[in-house]
């Protein structure tokens, strides 16, 4: 009776190629989840940075002479890294305002 020879070397090899395929597509994925959850984050920052300036020219129109004065803000901001700064010289109105890594002057 003469026995069949299995080829291991290949079924080894194939399951190696099918692990690391698997691998490269949860990196892959992996890596999308993380770029998409950082320009949400990046959105999210730039939209609090523009209200924040908004609130600044409100301020500025309300304002008579020269001023330079930080804003205070509520707690919550404070703590999430906001500030707001409005500076008239001369009716030349700046609007500096920060949230998280996003920041903008405004002139």
């Amino acid at each position: 009776m003469k026995r069949k020879t299995t080829r291991p070397a290949f079924v080894t090899t194939l399951a190696v190629m099918m692990i690391a395929l698997v691998a490269v597509a949860l990196a892959a994925l992996t890596t999308r989840l993380g770029t998409a959850a950082r320009q949400a984050t990046a959105a999210r920052e730039q939209a609090q940075v523009e209200q924040l300036v908004l609130v600044g020219l409100q301020i500025a129109a309300q304002q008579t002479g020269d001023v330079d004065q930080n804003i205070p803000l509520p707690e919550e901001l404070v703590e999430a890294g906001a500030k707001l700064k409005v500076t008239i010289r001369a009716k030349h109105v700046a609007i500096e305002a920060q949230y998280g890594r996003a920041r903008t002057l405004q002139e």
